[in-house]
């Protein structure tokens, strides 16, 4: 069997640059709409993939 990583795997510049893009569309929405619930939990697992830890941690 595998030994799994406790690590995630590192994003490729590709995947960073759509994170980032949706990561600015999600922080458009929620000026809009601050308590759209699905939007504030996608935008915080998106700062964590990011390593944005402390703006995740304000959402949660």
């Amino acid at each position: 069997m595998p030994k799994q990583s406790s690590r995630r795997k590192k994003l490729t510049r590709q995947e960073q640059r759509d994170l980032d893009l949706e990561i600015q569309f999600l922080e458009g929405v929620v000026r809009r709409d601050p308590q759209y619930v699905d939007a504030l939990q996608i935008l915080g697992d998106d700062y964590t993939r990011r390593g944005r830890f402390t703006d995740g941690l304000e959402i949660d």
